[in-house]
């Protein structure tokens, strides 16, 4: 959404995910952006004028998309397996 909207605020974008049921609070969505900013080195900003969030630089945000679409399928992969019931600990093995 930071990417494709013109400064989306923190509210438009809690209710983009509470209509993929996905629930979240305005602290927990501003600590995800910072570590979104962390893991990817995107450099995530927010303007007080537009009272939005935006992208330093455009030009970054493809080569982390890939790292990003791999985080999103094995979390769509884990979905799944609760959904099934299925017991992760005969799929994953946790470090200590």
């Amino acid at each position: 959404m930071i990417e494709k909207s013109k400064y989306p605020t923190s509210d438009e974008m809690l209710e983009r995910m509470s209509e993929n049921r996905i629930k979240v609070s305005h602290r927990q969505l501003k600590r995800d952006i910072e570590n979104l900013g962390a893991e990817f080195g995107l450099d995530i900003h927010y303007s007080v004028n537009k009272r939005g969030y935006y992208l330093e630089s455009k030009e970054q945000t493809f080569p982390y998309f890939l790292k990003l679409l791999e985080f999103s399928q094995n979390m769509e992969l884990l979905t799944s397996y609760l959904k099934e019931g299925s017991n992760f600990a005969e799929i994953i093995e946790f470090e200590d």
